[in-house]
Formats: structure tokens, C-alpha cells, sequence
């Protein structure tokens, strides 16, 4: 039962930091194009598709983040944010050619993206790090709450 719970607040945590790393990725995306003086393009579809993958990016990475949140260095302090670097450097070789193509035709703006882009997924860590106590901290006070009307510990 405490693993089904822990994978729980695991996707849920995710899934809502992943809702800000969408966010966030596409607000970068609009900076590196603006800093490159190309017109902005703005579609529903397109910010809709890069916070759904957001959103399945944090879903994934967030049962990691709880089950690996105390071998983390940093304590309760850092070990969200630099649990999200570490997203993001396991992302990198993992982007679709296409993308890395443009990465490698904007060199004149590698520090930009890097800059940017570390903020979003250091921002996402942080999130899903406050979202993860947060729920955690809900649902011990829910527990202990059932054990007292129940009379009794489990």
C-alpha cells in the first residue's frame, strides 16, 4: 500500500510541475526566437502540444523524483531542483534530430538556451518538490486523522 501511495503522489506531483515545465518550455521557446529576430509564431495547437508534453514529461519523471528524493544531495532544500538538472541532462541526447539541428545552427545563442531552459527545469524540480511535500504532508494528516476516529494504529 505505501508504494501504491508513494507512486500516487509521485504522478500527481508530476503531472501538476509538468503543467509549469510545459509552460515554461514554451515561454523559453518564445525568448530563444525572439533573441534570433524571427517572427513569433503563436499557435493554440502548437503551446497546447508543448504543455502535453510537459505534462507526460512530469508524469514520467515525478514517481522517479519521490523514490529517489533522499539519496538526493541538497536535503529538502535542493534536491528538487537538482533532481529537475538532472531531467534535463537525460533529455538532452534524447531530443529529436530536428531539434538538435536548430540547437546546433543557434550556437551564437547556446548560453540563451541554456540559461533559459536550465531556469525552466530547475523551476519544474522546485515545483514538483513542493507539490510532492505538500500532497505528502495531506494525506499523513488525513491518515492520522482516520487512525484517531478509528481508534486505532496501523
Amino acid at each position: 500500500m505505501f508504494y501504491l501511495k508513494q507512486a500516487g503522489i509521485g504522478l500527481l506531483s508530476g503531472l501538476i510541475a509538468g503543467l509549469v515545465l510545459g509552460i515554461g518550455a514554451r515561454f523559453a521557446m518564445r525568448a530563444v526566437a525572439l533573441a534570433a529576430h524571427r517572427a513569433t509564431e503563436f499557435s493554440v495547437e502548437g503551446t497546447l502540444m508543448i504543455v502535453l508534453i510537459g505534462c507526460i514529461l512530469g508524469l514520467i519523471a515525478g514517481p522517479g523524483f519521490v523514490a529517489a528524493r533522499r539519496y538526493l544531495p541538497g536535503g529538502h532544500t535542493w534536491s528538487g531542483p537538482l533532481y529537475g538538472v538532472l531531467v534535463l541532462l537525460v533529455l538532452i541526447p534524447l531530443m529529436p534530430p530536428p531539434i538538435q539541428q536548430e540547437i546546433n545552427q543557434s550556437s551564437d545563442r547556446l548560453l540563451l538556451i541554456i540559461a533559459l531552459f536550465g531556469i525552466v527545469f530547475v523551476s519544474y524540480g522546485a515545483v514538483l518538490q513542493s507539490v510532492v511535500a505538500w500532497i505528502s504532508s495531506r494525506t499523513a494528516d488525513h491518515l492520522s486523522g482516520q487512525r484517531r476516529l478509528s481508534g486505532g494504529h496501523r
